[in-house]
């Protein structure tokens, strides 16, 4: 009897699986919140490695560099050198304007020992020289001689004031005056004709002038001879 059952067993196990499957496919298990996958919020994006490319390192930059500019103090102004070409030159002015001012400076007083200019009496003290009067300004000159008196009319009053004298005893004595010569530079150099315009009012003031044009020349030869008008001014101070 009891092998008559086991069919019979079997039979009704097999209708119980079938009726638990049936039930778990038709009515599927809740799954645990904390299983559930969180969205990230993120997106992401696929890269082919295999192109892309590293980035560019930086160049230096082929623009060379300047060092930085150095402020200047405003108030320290750099004197332009002087050139020979400059002092050459000088422009066409007035007879007042251009005055060749001689003044004795501290270290010529009496007592002083200086060097006196060439052809100078011996104890006569060196001057200084300020402006004499314009180019050209005396009369007879072609336009090739007022050129020259232009571009050298600095560089003649210089040579000038170098070789003039304060005479000493005009110096002891207080005199002061301006003179005005007149005189040739022939075209050798050489001067000639040297003589007082207007005097200064003393003797040995005129003489002095006369005399630092003699010692100054030869000066630059001229294309011909030039006149000309030079003023002299002695002061003490």
């Amino acid at each position: 009897m009891k092998k008559n059952l086991w069919p019979l067993i079997i039979c009704v196990s097999m209708v119980i699986h079938g009726l638990i499957f049936f039930i778990l496919s038709a009515f599927p298990m809740p799954v645990s919140p904390a299983l559930k996958q969180k969205p990230s919020g993120e997106a992401f994006s696929l890269v082919n490695l295999a192109l892309a490319e590293p980035p560019e390192a930086p160049r230096d930059d082929p623009r060379p560099r300047t060092a930085p500019e150095i402020p200047m103090d405003p108030q320290t102004e750099i004197p332009p050198a002087p050139t020979e070409e400059a002092d050459a030159e000088l422009s066409s002015q007035s007879l007042a304007e251009n005055f060749i001012t001689l003044e004795d400076s501290p270290e010529d007083k009496p007592g002083s020992a200086a060097p006196a200019s060439a052809g100078s009496p011996a104890g006569m003290s060196p001057v200084e020289a300020g402006d004499g009067s314009s180019a050209g300004s005396s009369s007879g000159n072609s336009p090739q001689t007022a050129a020259y008196l232009s571009r050298n009319y600095n560089y003649i009053q210089r040579r000038i004031r170098d070789s003039l004298v304060y005479p000493a005893q005009a110096r002891r004595t207080g005199i002061q005056g301006t003179a005005e010569l007149i005189f040739t530079i022939h075209e050798d150099g050489r001067v000639s004709g040297v003589r007082v315009s207007e005097s200064s009012g003393s003797a040995l003031l005129d003489a002095a002038a006369v005399e630092a044009i003699y010692a100054a020349a030869p000066f630059r030869r001229p294309p011909a001879e030039a006149r000309l008008l030079i003023p002299v001014a002695f002061r003490l101070h």
